[in-house]
């Protein structure tokens, strides 16, 4: 059965500093990249815009993105669009925000990456699996010098 719910989705522009007035970040490059996606994958959605002018995705001290943040916990929001990834965050903080969107049942867009929706989610999943590895590796040499120990002992 399908789900023929409304959608409510949140469109999310940041403009880090002046210079990017210019440039393809600018806002109303944001605006119309953002609202033509919309129109064009989503059928039945309401959109609010989130919108951070001046701000660096270094911190998520931005009034908007707090306000984001404070819709998603009152389940205000079902997917977060955005034209890239660092217009949300920085790579020094995405692992956070994939874990707080998962808990809410927020899903992340990102227009420039639009072929993979789940970014934050492969990645995460990539990071875990090399942080097994490595603790397997570990474990294993750990146990092959303890056994190299004991059979120098007896």
């Amino acid at each position: 059965m399908k789900d023929n719910r409304r959608l409510n989705i949140a469109l999310y522009i940041r403009v880090a500093n002046k210079e990017n007035f210019i440039n393809k970040h600018n806002i109303n490059h944001q605006i119309n990249l953002l609202i033509n996606y919309v129109k064009k994958h989503y059928s039945n959605y309401k959109y609010k815009f989130y919108i951070d002018n001046g701000y660096s995705g270094i911190s998520y001290d931005r009034p908007n993105f707090k306000k984001l943040k404070q819709d998603i916990c009152k389940k205000k929001i079902d997917i977060i669009v955005c034209e890239d990834i660092s217009r949300i965050t920085r790579e020094n903080s995405f692992f956070y925000f994939n874990s707080f969107i998962k808990e809410n049942d927020v899903q992340l867009v990102t227009v420039q990456n639009s072929d993979d929706k789940n970014f934050f989610e492969n990645n995460f999943n990539l990071f875990e699996r090399i942080i097994k590895e490595y603790s397997n590796t570990l474990i294993k040499d750990r146990k092959r010098c303890l056994e190299e120990e004991i059979k120098n002992k007896v």
